[in-house]
């Protein structure tokens, strides 16, 4: 008997006996542009993420604008799914302290490199910073090298303090550090600072403490004792900048409650039992929503990463909804090569991404440089292409399916007069030669069918996914297929 899970199993039907299948979906993912109005929402991606939901995946879906939530949530609906829905909103109802989860893994993995790793790269993310370190200044990068060295001891201080791991925890321990060797010393800091008297229990407690504890220690002292006050003032204020503009969005509402506090609902909840997760913090609401589905995106993709089957049965399968993606999408962070390199391992945890955004300056734009863009793009197995007026994105589909070899007939025709000039002689010919045409021109992209009333509710588009499709009727195959979608179904 089929697993409900194999790969094999269908999630879509398509034209022509083709078929789109879980193990389809997981080859990194899939993507979609296509311009304002061209059907990518109410055609492409609503007939996926039914598939999907259908066939039980876990889904997390980020949001961008306010009627975004109310979508999903009727196609959860229609796909019988409504129980397994959670409104992860700025009511405080759901809430992930997202360091306190990446505190409590039981793997082995290290805590203070992989939180501080969590931490930095949402940083760099909020900041759009990231992909695009290596452009900057000696100074930006002295400074950001500076703040995670920071960011690394405040978090391992905040592991040995004992006390549950929490934005206002680190907060807290950062506000209270000796900020120069006078301040160090002297008597009023030493019994009065909350940071001074932990650093003295720890001191207290070091003999009990194993091999590695003692040594993690001894680099929580040399840091807040040596390191950081002797720094000049103007570092360690840049640093206090830098450091201020991450955590403080997080002392007010929304993030404050659905951030720091307690988890009611995880991304290894969502796989485990199939939830589907609506992140509905829209983007277009500001930076503090825009930085909650940042976390939702960073964690999503850590937790897939760490799956692992210990049944023998295919995994759940789980997907990351981003439409209007450009305000998610990473380039390369500390922990990675962000989203490239998330979607070029992600099969194997069985875990994928759908990106829908108009053109691909948007995506260039928000992943900080062409590498990072041309990354992404070659580990997203299923490229789908909708109406478009961007001539560059037209002209990456049109390369992107290709071109072929056609014969082409010329004729030629002559006339020839006689000597006299009365009479005249009609004379012509023809040859073929090879050569070569793009499967679709760029142009053709334009008069893609875009849904609506004028095209009686129908959307079209050309998917490729690097394998011949068979046309029928005769025709040979080509490198992609078009499709035709009914956005009243």
């Amino acid at each position: 008997m089929t697993h409900p899970f194999d790969q094999s199993t269908i999630i879509a039907q398509w034209p022509k006996h083709h078929c789109f299948t879980i193990g389809d979906s997981l080859a990194g993912g899939l993507f979609c542009s296509g311009q304002t109005s061209a059907g990518k929402s109410s055609a492409v991606l609503k007939y996926t993420v039914m598939g999907m939901l259908q066939a039980d995946y876990a889904l997390v879906f980020l949001t961008v604008k306010r009627e975004d939530a109310a979508q999903y949530l009727r196609w959860a609906k229609e796909a019988g799914r409504e129980c397994d829905v959670v409104f992860f909103d700025a009511s405080g109802r759901h809430r992930f302290n997202f360091l306190e989860w990446e505190a409590q893994r039981d793997d082995g993995a290290g805590k203070v490199i992989n939180i501080t790793a969590l931490l930095y790269d949402i940083a760099r993310a909020v900041a759009g910073g990231a992909g695009a370190e290596g452009h900057a200044s000696g100074d930006a990068r002295f400074f950001d090298g500076v703040l995670h060295l920071f960011l690394t001891v405040l978090v391992a201080l905040a592991i040995a303090s004992g006390e549950e791991m929490s934005v206002p925890l680190l907060r807290r321990l950062a506000d209270g550090a000796a900020k120069n060797l006078t301040e160090l010393h002297s008597r009023e800091w030493k019994e009065n600072s909350p940071h001074s008297a932990l650093l003295t229990r720890l001191s207290e407690a070091e003999a009990s403490m194993d091999a590695n504890a003692r040594a993690d220690l001894a680099e929580i002292f040399t840091f807040f004792t040596s390191t950081w006050p002797a720094l000049s003032d103007r570092t360690k204020s840049i640093v206090d900048i830098m450091w201020s503009r991450l955590v403080q969005p997080f002392m007010f509402a929304p993030l404050r409650d659905a951030f720091t506090t307690y988890s009611t609902v995880t991304p290894d909840q969502a796989f485990e039992e199939g939830k589907i997760v609506i992140v509905d913090l829209p983007a277009q609401l500001g930076l503090a929503y825009r930085m909650g589905g940042l976390i939702w995106k960073i964690c999503f993709q850590t937790a897939a990463l760490r799956r692992v089957n210990r049944t023998g049965q295919p995994l759940r399968p789980a997907c990351l909804v981003m439409d209007e993606a450009q305000n998610f999408l990473q380039g390369p962070g500390i922990t990675g090569g962000g989203d490239a390199a998330f979607a070029a391992v992600s099969r194997s945890s069985a875990a994928s991404m759908i990106i829908l955004l108009q053109n691909l300056p948007l995506m260039r734009s928000a992943m900080g440089d062409d590498d990072a863009c041309r990354a992404l793009l070659g580990n997203l197995t299923t490229k789908i292409a909708c109406a478009n007026s961007d001539a560059e994105t037209n002209r990456f589909f049109s390369e992107l399916v290709g071109s072929r070899w056609i014969d082409v007939t010329t004729r030629n025709v002559g006339q020839s007069l006689g000597r006299s000039g009365d009479d005249s002689h009609l004379n012509g010919g023809s040859s073929r030669t090879p050569q070569k045409r793009a499967w679709i021109e760029p142009e053709a992209f334009n008069e893609l069918m875009r849904g609506g009333p004028a095209f009686g509710h129908r959307v079209s588009a050309i998917v490729h996914r690097g394998t011949m499709f068979d046309q029928g009727d005769g025709e040979p195959p080509a490198p992609f297929l078009k499709l035709v979608f009914n956005q009243l179904r």
